[in-house]
């Protein structure tokens, strides 16, 4: 499938909430994410980070503690901020 769906508006992604959220972990994290791609799989490999960030970012207001992030492995069964 080399077909283009549809043409990316620089300008829209540039502004997009997920670029904001990228630049944002990249600084908290010290890594660099170049693509959308290297996003998603950092984020699938340190999910317990990503979530506590993404809380963070989000300026939720929260009661109780916010760690441990994940109680559990399998995503089916797992808590989040039990």
């Amino acid at each position: 499938m080399s077909e283009v769906y549809r043409e990316v508006d620089e300008a829209l992604v540039a502004n997009s909430q997920l670029t904001r959220f990228s630049h944002f972990l990249s600084a908290e994290t010290k890594q660099t994410f170049t693509n959308y791609a290297q996003l998603h799989r950092w984020c699938c490999d340190h999910t317990d980070v990503f979530w506590q960030h993404f809380l963070t970012w989000c300026e939720l207001p929260v009661s109780g503690f916010s760690n441990p992030v994940i109680d559990g492995e399998a995503i089916e069964n797992a808590e989040f901020f039990p």
